[in-house]
């Protein structure tokens, strides 16, 4: 029987430790949820500036102006318009090439024609 004080104390000692390691683990848990919102704030803002290297894309509607970039590909082709009739009068500018590109959309283009390129994305 005399160690039962040894034995409370070694008790009270372990509660101890297992409150300051429960402490621990909220700070560390509160910094991941944390660290998983910045990050999903930065996914969410890569979708919204990303689109396919493969369609047409109206400004200011499905794209916003801007300077973007891609990987390219074999016969990447692109072209910023300032129409969509389909008339030469409506190319404002274009590219066929093979590697990465970059390419400034202006708020006047009126849309955003891309072939055969990897995803586009924002760069500004």
């Amino acid at each position: 029987m005399g160690d039962l004080p040894e034995r409370e104390q070694a008790l009270e000692d372990g509660a101890a430790w297992i409150a300051e390691r429960d402490a621990a683990l909220d700070v560390a848990e509160a910094e991941v949820v944390s660290r998983e919102t910045a990050v999903g704030v930065i996914e969410e803002t890569i979708a919204a500036n990303t689109f396919s290297g493969n369609g047409l894309y109206i400004v200011g509607d499905d794209i916003q102006p801007g300077t973007y970039r891609t990987e390219g590909g074999a016969g990447c082709y692109w072209e910023r318009l300032s129409g969509l009739s389909g008339e030469f009068d409506d190319l404002i500018a274009n590219e066929f090439a093979e590697g990465p590109q970059a390419v400034t959309i202006s708020s006047g283009d009126r849309a955003f024609s891309t072939q055969g390129c990897a995803e586009w994305t924002l760069a500004n």
